[in-house]
């Protein structure tokens, strides 16, 4: 992989991570909630100033992945995006920041208890809430003008991609996905706290074990979406089109499962209950790596949304 390849892999993972793009198409991997009291503390260190100052021509990039749009079109996406990401800037990163210090001071003072941890993980969805509405108000615009053709191109890539992700899952047992989780919920915290140790390695290794994959359900429900979607893009009538696409995309609960919706709850309550044992064990050098990470963030969010100032 060269240079330039790798730097684009790391600027797509971003955009998957922190806007979402097109994910209610399910065009692209959805984020478990179980995981945004991660997202928010370290994905922001995988980009640098220069990949969110240029997110308009990275989401643009991801989109053509899916679609061709017309020049015409490509003005409708620039001005979607640009108001979105302006708003981002304003609004949403202070809201970051203001949690992140929160978390900072939560963390120095030792013993945080499962209802704050709660806390923390619902004020984290709700940042992701937001930004989703927005993102669906621009691409309901956006599919307002689309041609036949790149309505039928749109779901045949948005196929290939889901198909893709299905046959990933399918190809690993059972044991093999949760060894895949504990190595890849161990290096988020290894990242966090510099390392980790045998009681809070053990606690990860317990929230594994007990929680349960929700996988195969979202796999239904979004495959249900993507149906209901592409149906509403060829049968409404233009006018009412934006209104209609935005509702579908803004309650994607309606195509969740009562099973789905039981998994999630059940899987987030574990969560916080593994945040809380892994912070019961945090030594004093974890305790300063982690203050160091949260003082970085700040200081990188204080300069994106002081940009124009």
């Amino acid at each position: 992989m060269t240079r330039t390849e790798s730097h684009l892999k790391t600027i797509r993972h971003y955009c998957e991570n922190i806007l979402c793009f097109l994910n209610m198409l399910n065009a692209i991997k959805f984020i478990k909630p179980i995981f945004m009291i991660l997202i928010l503390t370290l994905a922001l260190t995988a980009c640098s100033r220069f990949t969110y100052n240029n997110l308009d021509w990275l989401m643009y990039w991801y989109l053509e992945e899916y679609v061709e749009v017309s020049t015409e079109q490509n003005k409708v996406v620039e001005k979607n995006i640009d108001k979105v990401l302006k708003w981002h800037r304003k609004i949403e990163l202070i809201k970051y920041r203001q949690q992140l210090l929160q978390i900072s001071l939560d963390v120095k003072a030792g013993d945080i208890r499962y209802s704050v941890w709660l806390q923390h993980i619902q004020q984290i969805r709700e940042h992701w809430l937001r930004v989703r509405n927005k993102l669906n108000t621009a691409l309901s615009n956006l599919a307002v003008t689309m041609s036949p053709n790149q309505v039928k191109e749109l779901f045949i890539n948005i196929k290939e991609v889901s198909e893709d992700k299905e046959e990933d899952y399918h190809d690993l047992s059972e044991r093999e996905l949760r060894k895949e989780r504990i190595e890849k919920i161990s290096d988020r915290f290894e990242n966090l706290l510099g390392s980790i140790n045998k009681a809070q390695e053990k606690a990860i290794k317990l929230f594994v074990k007990q929680a349960k994959s929700s996988r195969l359900e979202s796999i239904l429900y979004k495959r249900e979406m993507q149906k209901a979607a592409k149906q509403l893009i060829k049968t409404v009538d233009k006018k009412d089109l934006a209104n209609q696409l935005y509702e579908l995309l803004a309650y994607p609960e309606e195509f969740q499962s009562m099973e789905f919706r039981q998994i999630r709850t059940a899987n987030v309550k574990l969560f916080a209950n593994m945040l809380q044992s892994i912070v019961i064990e945090l030594s004093e050098k974890q305790r300063a790596h982690v203050h160091e990470k949260i003082q970085e963030l700040i200081i990188l969010l204080n300069k994106l949304i002081f940009k124009d100032n």
